[in-house]
């Protein structure tokens, strides 16, 4: 239970229980990606740290002191014209409806992890930009140095790659709008074969706002990755049982290190 200190007469109470149910890695959607609108595909060249070889994304064991390639294929489907493209590297973090984000580049470090994936990578290979030939087909390496020393759990982020040329200007009804094109691969690392999956959720704060509005704001603290989290919420009174306010969720994901 954590104590809200409000404006109002009533001090309410929060009590929030989390229920893991199994401590597994989400499913992750990233075969081949494909767009006939954005007229370019991707897909992963595995290195020889793939766990799988047709798990769609990049799945490494890894050893420390290490140099892992990273290698993405990107297919230009536009058989007249050469494109350019952006490629970025970012860390996996957790959005607050509960899904794990790999487009979001402007999170600051977790204060709880040892590491994150851009840790491993350098500054001129964070972000890279390609012109792939027309009907051709190109490959852009980003390489990831393994410290020496041993990181827990699992480390997860993503390869992002966009389309710059030709980005669709739309000036129909007065407006100018311009369509971007972007897929991405997640990238999952770990160093040991079994990780240990053990979770710890923590509650960080909670926000009352007028309205009335009550935010609570969950944190991973572990360098684990899961899925079907549930969470059930209730308000009451203070010394009270009777809630006021109930709220559930269920099969939330959860990236390693992240607050939501």
């Amino acid at each position: 239970m954590v104590r809200l200190k409000t404006n109002s007469i009533v001090k309410l109470f929060l009590c929030i229980v989390l229920c893991i149910c199994f401590l597994q890695l989400p499913h992750v959607n990233a075969d081949n990606i494909s767009n006939n609108a954005a007229e370019f595909t991707i897909s992963p060249v595995y290195p020889h740290e793939q766990k799988e070889d047709d798990a769609g994304y990049f799945d490494l064991n890894v050893k420390k002191s290490t140099t892992v390639p990273v290698k993405v294929k990107i297919s230009n489907l536009n058989k007249n014209q050469d494109i350019e493209y952006l490629i970025k590297v970012g860390n996996a973090t957790t959005n607050d409806n509960g899904t794990i984000n790999y487009t979001n580049f402007k999170n600051k470090k977790d204060t709880t992890a040892k590491y994150q994936l851009t840790d491993f990578i350098s500054k001129t290979e964070l972000k890279q930009k390609v012109t792939v030939k027309a009907g051709s087909s190109s490959e852009v390496t980003v390489n990831l140095k393994v410290p020496k020393q041993k990181f827990p759990g699992t480390i997860a982020g993503r390869i992002y790659v966009e389309r710059l040329t030709n980005a669709y200007v739309n000036e129909k009804s007065g407006m100018n709008t311009r369509n971007h094109f972007s897929m991405t691969l997640p990238i999952i690392l770990t160093e040991q074969a079994k990780v240990k999956r053990i979770a710890k959720m923590e509650l960080d704060k909670v926000t009352v706002k007028n309205g009335p509005e009550i935010t609570a704001k969950l944190h991973n603290v572990k360098p684990v990755m899961f899925g079907k989290l549930s969470i059930d919420s209730k308000i009451t009174k203070k010394n009270h049982t009777k809630t006021l306010v109930h709220k559930s969720v269920n099969n939330y994901q959860v990236a390693p290190n992240s607050s939501f």
